[in-house]
């Protein structure tokens, strides 16, 4: 933590030395740069607000030293647009995105790669909005363009493969991310023979064709290739990187359904370890680990530091993304799991709901994520003996997870068979 604290701070403090010369010379286009990259350094600390404020400052110096229609001016606000994507702020983000790709077709033409990174971007902002079709269609017009301009076998085009796949899995079209994410993992092995930085792309495709392999239930697959991305973070970073968190809590979810829940529990808490080390106490990712800690000590029976876990993890994703994020909506179904097996149905009935009225508004509601909060708030509603309820909520969520799993997955099955046994209850009542 130390190390990475002290390497952070002095390149801060190159960079901010950096703009105090670049003032005193009046170089405003080197304050302006200057500006971009403290942004860049904050937004991949994960100090988002800090990062959006610093970028802001950069784009308008930049389009008063360069006019508004600068390719760098698009760059600023392309980043800005991520910035605001993982801030929560959608229509925001999308307004920016939108700018700079208008600019860069304006400079590059609409046949370019920086276009074409525009576009993939966008598309995943317009995801996150719940606007699957055309998220689709600039994603696939991204893949065009790079495949024109750089043949089938580029990263670029794995990139947008990696996109479509994301946007697929959100759908809950799984075979569709699962084929994507196959072909995006194979251009990058290829292309990885000539350039061995690829390495961590493998790593990344690996990792999203694990987590859509332990949708399909396919978990030795699963674990197979969230072990590989593990072993190419820990290779390329070291031990103690965010991006190794990432991969050790992936493969905890998978040794979670192997009921290997010792080894889980232990990664889950290495996860934690160096989030806190590297972010500190109140960053998204360690929101994520103690949401996922807490889950798996709620499975382990321990309910008090698994509702522990779950409140802080709600904390700390409303204070950086509002009350109305699909991240937080996803806490809101973990603690809401808790409090149900603590026997407070009302106040669990009450955070699946606000789970479901968030995501609803971000995904529609033909989606493997709501129909998922919907089995739960139905686990609740049969626990309060509302009945009705509980079968109207069991009958959507199984709808959704026949047509994006199959009738054979666990999860189908599992919702299948709560419903027949409250139709049967039903039927046994009124005989």
């Amino acid at each position: 933590m130390e190390q990475n604290s002290i390497r952070y701070n002095e390149c801060l403090e190159s960079i901010q030395e950096r703009f105090r010369i670049s003032g005193k010379l009046n170089d405003r286009r080197g304050m302006a740069t200057a500006l971009h990259e403290i942004g860049a350094l904050y937004h991949r600390q994960g100090k988002y607000k800090e990062a959006a404020e610093f970028y802001q400052r950069s784009l308008m110096m930049d389009k008063e030293v360069l006019g508004p229609n600068h390719p760098t001016v698009a760059t600023d606000l392309n980043d800005l647009g991520l910035v605001l994507q993982d801030l929560g702020k959608f229509d925001e983000a999308k307004s920016c995105i939108k700018e700079a790709l208008k600019i860069d077709e304006s400079v590059y033409g609409i046949m370019h790669t920086i276009v074409a990174k525009d576009l993939n971007d966008l598309g995943l902002v317009l995801q996150d909005l719940g606007k699957f079709d055309e998220a689709k269609s600039c994603i696939e017009e991204a893949l065009k363009i790079d495949m024109f301009a750089l043949g089938h076998d580029h990263p670029y085009v794995a990139r947008d493969l990696n996109g479509l796949g994301l946007i697929m899995k959100s759908v809950g079209d799984m075979d569709g991310a699962k084929n994507n994410f196959e072909r995006a993992l194979k251009v990058f092995e290829s292309a990885s023979i000539l350039d061995n930085k690829l390495e961590t792309e493998i790593a990344k495709a690996a990792n999203n064709l694990g987590l859509v392999l332990r949708t399909l239930s396919d978990l030795e697959g699963a674990r197979m290739n969230l072990e590989r991305a593990l072993s190419i973070g820990e290779n390329v970073f070291g031990p103690n990187h965010p991006q190794v968190a990432l991969y050790v809590n992936n493969l905890a979810l998978v040794l979670q359904d192997l009921n290997e829940i010792g080894e889980a529990c232990k990664l889950y808490r290495r996860a934690l370890e160096i989030d806190k080390a590297v972010y500190g106490p109140d960053h998204p990712n360690v929101a994520t680990d103690l949401n996922n800690l807490g889950l798996i000590l709620n499975t382990l029976g321990d309910l008090g530091s698994a509702k522990n876990n779950l409140e802080r993890a709600l904390i700390i994703g409303e204070n950086i993304f509002g009350p109305n994020h699909p991240q937080v909506a996803i806490y809101l179904n973990g603690l809401g799991l808790v409090l149900r097996n603590f026997g407070n149905l009302p106040t669990a009935k009450a955070l699946f709901e606000r789970a479901l009225d968030i995501d609803k508004r971000v995904y529609g509601s033909d989606n493997i994520i709501i129909a998922t909060i919907q089995y739960n708030l139905g686990l609740v509603l049969k626990d309060l003996g509302d009945t009705d309820g509980a079968k109207e909520k069991f009958g959507r969520s199984l709808l959704v997870f026949q047509k994006s799993l199959g009738d054979n997955h666990p999860s189908t099955i599992q919702v299948r068979n709560n419903l027949r046994s409250l139709s049967s209850f039903t039927s046994t009542n009124g005989s």
